[in-house]
């Protein structure tokens, strides 16, 4: 039996690149960020969250060191 390799064909969501989604925190008016990496391997989808936003601000506070 011989093994085939197969060939990657194109990534689908490529036609979504640059493409704005709204949604993704239940706590503010976010929307998604789509972006295709180059040579369609896959994308990246980044959260937008507002600058008001209560769970955008928890994340941004530093670890506190407790004793």
């Amino acid at each position: 039996m011989t093994a085939h390799k197969r060939t990657p064909g194109p990534n689908p969501l490529a036609a979504l690149d640059g493409a704005e989604i709204p949604g993704g925190c239940d706590y503010c008016n976010s929307v998604q960020r789509v972006q295709a990496y180059a040579g369609g391997s896959g994308v990246r989808i980044t959260v937008m969250h507002d600058d008001w936003c209560p769970w955008w601000a928890a994340r941004q506070q530093p670890e506190r060191n407790t004793p």
